[in-house]
């Protein structure tokens, strides 16, 4: 409640085809938006699924920064 602004959330790589419940087909059942940015619609601003390994870096370094 004392913070400016909201810290970034990122969740990293949230498919785990090996997983039934972690599968692209079952998050898209579910209503997941696979591939979005915010996957459900009640996400806020703030927070971020990453579905692509290869943007974690910069994505992961913005959401740390924020938290300054």
């Amino acid at each position: 409640t004392l913070s400016l602004r909201k810290p970034n959330l990122v969740v990293y790589h949230p498919v785990n085809p090996g997983v039934d419940v972690a599968s692209p087909k079952w998050m898209a059942a579910m209503r997941v938006e696979v591939g979005s940015d915010h996957p459900y619609p009640w996400l806020t601003e703030g927070q971020k699924w990453l579905w692509d390994p290869e943007i974690r870096g910069a994505t992961v370094s913005e959401a740390a920064l924020s938290l300054i």
